[in-house]
C-alpha cells in the first residue's frame, strides 16, 4: 500500500520506517535539515539492539517533489501543534 506521513518527527519517523520495514511503500513530508536528513540516510530506528535504516520518499512539499507519484490510499498527520 502506498502510504504518505506528514510530519516525518519522532512520532511519525517511527511508523514511517516500521511501516516501510514491513515491505509497505512510504513516502514522508519532512523540513529542514531533518529533511536532509532523510533524503541522505533514510530512517534509522534502533530497536531491541537491531537497527533499521528504512529508504524512504522524502519532499517538503506535498504536492510537487519526490512525494508526488500519484494518489495515496492512506495518509498520516503527525505534526504537532
Amino acid at each position: 500500500m502506498r502510504i504518505c506521513v506528514i510530519g516525518a518527527g519522532a512520532i511519525g519517523g517511527l511508523l514511517a520506517a516500521k511501516l516501510a520495514h514491513a515491505g509497505e511503500d512510504v513516502s514522508v513530508i519532512a523540513r529542514g535539515a531533518h529533511l536532509a536528513g532523510i533524503v541522505e540516510n533514510g530512517l534509522s530506528l534502533l530497536e531491541e539492539g537491531q537497527e533499521i535504516v528504512a529508504r524512504v520518499a522524502a519532499s517538503d512539499r506535498i504536492a510537487g517533489g519526490r512525494v508526488a507519484r500519484g494518489n495515496f490510499p492512506l495518509g498520516l498527520s503527525q505534526i504537532r501543534t
